[in-house]
């Protein structure tokens, strides 16, 4: 299966499709990693909800870890 080539402009925007098919799961699975502060944090536009690619791609690099919450530390 071909993929697009990914770009290397840290400002692209992928949705939640995307980070599903980037890290085989279902877009359910990326709702629930997202709400538990799992993954990267979002950016929110309106209704819409997007990952920057180089942030994803980077977590994906170090291992998945846990962002930090605020107030935890």
């Amino acid at each position: 299966m071909n993929e697009p080539p990914e770009s290397t402009d840290a400002n692209v925007l992928i949705g939640v499709e995307r980070v599903a098919e980037k890290l085989n799961v279902s877009t359910r699975h990326v709702r629930r990693l997202t709400d538990a502060g799992a993954l990267p944090r979002p950016i929110r536009l309106g209704s819409l909800v997007r990952w920057r690619l180089a942030e994803i791609d980077a977590w994906i690099a170090s291992g998945c870890p846990r962002r930090e919450r605020e107030g935890e530390r």
